[in-house]
């Protein structure tokens, strides 16, 4: 029995899992272990409703993003001290996702290509 790890791109993009469910329903009736790591929002109900277990990373930036990042948000998210389920301090915790938010980004370009182009 070996083990296999699916992992996403973390937006709500459905398209890669559609075509790992099938592999992973496959692999798992032939009895492997299978877990997917996909934070975003819609492929986490897709895997929770396929029956199999999804490993979100312990980085900051994924246990702040499946939150509201509103007022009421991020009081929340300060009351529940994610950073006590990520085993560190609150100050690591805050230095590490102000590290990972992304401070450049692609130009604007007047046409949009995709893989289909």
């Amino acid at each position: 029995m070996a083990r296999f790890l699916f992992t996403t791109l973390p937006w709500n993009d459905l398209g890669l899992l559609a075509r790992s469910l099938p592999i992973a329903r496959g692999l798992a009736a032939r009895g492997h272990k299978i877990a997917f790591s996909s934070p975003a929002k819609a492929p986490r109900a897709l895997i929770s409703e396929a029956g199999f277990d999804n490993l979100i990373p312990k980085h900051p930036i994924y246990l702040v993003r499946k939150r509201d990042i509103g007022l009421k948000g991020s009081a929340r998210l300060i009351r529940s001290k994610p950073w006590e389920d990520a085993g560190m301090s609150a100050f690591k915790f805050f230095i590490k996702f102000i590290k990972a938010i992304p401070l450049k980004f692609a130009p604007q370009t007047p046409e949009v290509w995709s893989m289909d182009h």
